[in-house]
């Protein structure tokens, strides 16, 4: 039997040269691809074993070659090459190639594929031990072997439920499983061939990464939880394992596990959040807590327990809640069950003298609802106790002082009462006389009783001047009771403001006149007719004027009317009334309104009611009046109106224009 062997030097030459010669084979050896065309043209080779190099292409030529010829077509062909890609797998396939050899090849594998060539080719009729014939079967049967293996270990790999990468003894991606392309985003294609590290090792975390890639090729094997970078950029928490790959002494390569567990790491510090949160609650929390186990013992204290207590730790730990330590110190819970909740408040005397305190106690049970001990809560609450008691004694004098003011009020109203019980008989006994004296007076002063003498005429009018003044009083007096007690009726109308103006000044330039006064009208801007009650409009520009005539020392007066904007709501209107008299000071400005008060004495002859009373009838013309005033240099007295008054007056206006 004649080998043809094409080999430039590989390491197994000489181990595949020395197989075939002690298989029987007439081995001709050629070193290129010239020599082996030659040879095989000058005689064909049932065998050919070509171990020429892939990389440049003339291995596959060689074959294209041979099988072109026609003694090539029956002739078996072996290839030996390092373990190619699918691609290339593909490529040898296409060229002819019956059988592939990958390297590193231990002589044993060297001999089973000369056997299966041998036995292919059918050209071996020996029986002897190593005979082709003598190999067959155990080849088939090892082949058989070897793809239940393979298809044993590829479901294994591929259904694996961690990611699993296969490196080189470079690091450099040899295969990776499903679960790793998805764990970590990158395809079989994108990975093979580069280095494992690159690929997913964070940079932060390169030297540790590198520091297991050493210790894997040293033959260690290495299992740590650490982190590991997704194609994205996202940060993956991962359970590694790395191993080595081993062929006799040396380490070929290596392969790494990768367990997902960011969800297991997230859980964990979930529960570290949890268990800091609770160890803060528990030591900063401004009461005193405290566990028991299942025998009602204090197991631990926060620092604030014995701060309450006055005593230390080492009292309060290990003491039974329901022993004479534990009721000593603890309130409440002598009767204490492991199991059932107690709730406690009040006074206890121990080191820091008698306080109040407020003690709870709840039974603990974990996931499973068992029973595993207790958790108590003690609160000092002595001076949320004084301040109830504080409150009490409060609440008693405020009730005290209420009866006291129920009291006074009866008093007031009876008063009240009493006054408009007065006011009402001066309206029929004072006024009535009065106004009749007044006639009396009238008549003898026309001389309708006859002609009086100088004196006695001058001093009639003396008196009729002041019953008048008396009578005035009086109808100050019942105007006055009259707002006060809400009976004031309004009588609204829509008043043109020019004419009501124009006719009031008629009325009081004569009494202006008495004093030396001129009364001026400025209308500054057209004027609004107005929803209100003329009467007490004229009533209190008619008492303005009045005191300008009497205050004013003879001096012009000025009725300005203007209409300005008032913020967020409807114009208003402003009827000022401006002297320049005597003026009012500053310490008695603020009491004009007051009743019964008059200023400017040298020229008082009033009741003291009517600035009082024009205040009043301004508010409850939904208006408000006004003072300014400088000692010597005059006074300003302003009725403010509103255009449009708010929706409760004007409702009550319009319903008793309409209805009367």
């Amino acid at each position: 039997m004649r080998a043809l062997l094409a080999d430039t030097d590989t390491p197994l030459r000489a181990e595949i040269f020395g197989a075939l010669r002690d298989r029987g084979w007439a081995v001709t050896l050629a070193n290129d691809a010239g020599a082996l065309t030659a040879c095989f043209q000058a005689a064909p080779f049932p065998l050919v074993v070509l171990a020429h190099p892939l990389a440049d292409g003339d291995g596959l030529k060689i074959c294209r070659a041979i099988r072109e010829s026609a003694p090539g077509r029956s002739a078996y062909v072996l290839l030996v090459a390092r373990e190619p890609d699918a691609e290339t797998v593909r490529t040898i396939a296409d060229a002819g190639v019956d059988d592939l050899l990958t390297l590193p090849a231990p002589p044993r594998d060297i001999h089973a594929r000369i056997a299966l060539a041998e036995a292919r080719l059918g050209c071996a009729s020996d029986t002897g031990e190593g005979s082709a014939s003598s190999y067959l079967p155990r080849i088939r049967e090892l082949e058989g072997a070897l793809q239940v293996q393979r298809a044993w270990l590829e479901e294994l790999f591929e259904s694996a439920p961690e990611g699993i990468a296969v490196v080189d003894e470079n690091d450099r991606v040899l295969r990776l499983n499903g679960e790793f392309t998805r764990m970590f985003g990158y395809t079989s294609e994108e990975a093979l061939g580069r280095p494992i590290n690159d690929l997913i090792a964070p940079y932060h975390l390169m030297e540790e990464a590198m520091r297991i890639t050493r210790s894997t090729a040293r033959g260690e094997r290495q299992v740590i939880e650490t982190v590991r970078r997704h194609r994205d950029g996202q940060l993956i928490d991962v359970s590694l394992l790395a191993t080595p790959i081993r062929v006799g002494d040396g380490c070929v390569g290596a392969y790494g596990i990768y367990r997902d567990i960011t969800e297991r790491k997230a859980h964990e510090r979930a529960l570290r959040q949890s268990e800091a949160r609770y160890r803060a609650l528990f030591d900063q929390s401004p009461v005193g807590v405290f566990l028991c186990d299942l025998h009602l013992r204090v197991t631990r204290c926060n620092d604030r327990l014995p701060e309450i207590l006055g005593v230390s730790i080492a009292e309060i730990v290990g003491v039974g809640l329901r022993e004479p330590a534990g009721r000593a110190l603890l309130p409440g819970l002598c009767e204490a069950r492991v199991e059932q909740p107690v709730v406690y408040e009040g006074l206890h005397s121990g080191r820091q003298g008698a306080r109040w305190f407020s003690v709870r106690y709840a039974p603990l049970r974990d996931p499973d609802g068992v029973l595993v001990g207790g958790m108590g809560v003690v609160e000092d609450i002595t001076g949320r106790e004084l301040a109830k008691q504080q409150e009490r004694a409060q609440a008693a004098e405020l009730e005290r002082v209420n009866a006291a003011l129920r009291e006074r009020t009866l008093d007031l109203e009876s008063a009240m009462s009493a006054r408009n019980r007065l006011y009402t008989s001066m309206n029929h006994e004072l006024r009535t006389p009065i106004s009749a004296i007044m006639l009396y007076q009238e008549l003898l002063l026309s001389g309708s009783l006859g002609e009086l003498p100088g004196a006695q005429k001058e001093a009639l009018q003396n008196s009729h001047t002041a019953a008048q003044h008396l009578l005035e009083l009086v109808q100050d007096v019942l105007d006055l009771a009259k707002v006060e007690a809400g009976k004031m009726r309004l009588n609204p109308a829509r008043v043109e403001m020019l004419p009501l103006l124009e006719e009031l000044l008629a009325t009081v330039r004569p009494l202006a006149r008495r004093y030396g006064s001129e009364v001026h009208l400025e209308v500054l801007t057209e004027l609004p007719a107005l929803l209100t009650d003329p009467q007490r409009v004229r009533q209190i520009l008619l008492n303005l004027i009045s005191n300008a005539a009497k205050f004013g020392l003879g001096r012009p007066i000025r009725l300005r009317c203007f209409v300005h904007p008032c913020p967020g709501g409807a114009p208003e209107l402003a009827m000022e009334v401006r002297d320049e008299g005597i003026g009012i000071s500053a310490e008695d400005l603020p009491n004009v309104f007051e009743d019964f008060v008059q200023v400017g004495a040298p020229y008082s002859g009033g009741t003291g009611l009517g600035l009082a009373i024009s205040r009043r009838l301004a508010e409850l013309l939904q208006g408000r009046l006004e003072a300014e005033s400088e000692l010597g240099a005059g006074s300003t007295f302003r009725l403010i109106l509103p255009t449009d008054p708010p929706g409760g007056a004007t409702r009550a206006m319009e319903k008793v224009l309409m209805h009367g």
